[in-house]
């Protein structure tokens, strides 16, 4: 398996209910499309609105 993220950056991502996306920075030039177009070859994590967290988390 692929870790694209670790933990922690994944639990502040769920927790701050934030749209991110994921992109391969290899090639800065992908990085620059996906800012001027808003397209891209990669993965964007959006949030279903529900609140994750247990009793034991707050």
């Amino acid at each position: 398996m692929n870790r694209l993220i670790d933990l922690l950056a994944a639990k502040m991502i769920q927790r701050a209910h934030c749209e991110t996306v994921v992109i391969d920075g290899t090639d800065p030039e992908n990085i620059l499309t996906a800012v001027r177009t808003g397209k891209f070859g990669g993965t964007r994590i959006i949030s279903d609105g529900a609140d994750d967290m247990t009793p034991a988390e707050t």
